[in-house]
């Protein structure tokens, strides 16, 4: 399920945040909430903290979002405390180096870093 707080705070930045358990099946949907926040802002920070669980579909779908926001000279950061059962399956699926408990830390260190 998505979660879209569709608010803008001073700096401009596009607030939105996923919840629940992520699946190819929401992709989609996901992908388009994307595409609606980067219409209205060329900074997106999307919350994580309320997700449980996401298959590597919803893993490559934020690498590629960040990738392209890089690319388009936007900037897209992942923010909240990540489940720790979360937090081991992207170390495992290598998209994080080490565990780590907050999302500012997350952020730089996967797929943000341009290792894709």
């Amino acid at each position: 399920m998505t979660q879209d707080r569709s608010s803008k705070e001073p700096a401009h930045a596009f607030q939105m945040a996923w919840n629940g358990s992520l699946s190819i099946e929401q992709a989609q949907n996901l992908y388009l909430d994307l595409v609606k926040a980067f219409a209205q802002s060329q900074h997106v920070v999307l919350d994580l903290s309320e997700v449980t669980d996401m298959d590597t579909a919803v893993i490559q779908l934020i690498c590629a979002a960040s990738k392209e926001a890089s690319n388009r000279g936007a900037e897209f950061q992942v923010s909240g405390k990540l489940r720790e059962e979360l937090q081991s399956k992207l170390q495992r699926y290598g998209f994080v180096s080490k565990i780590t408990i907050s999302g500012q830390e997350f952020d730089s260190q996967w797929c943000m870093q341009g290792k894709l």
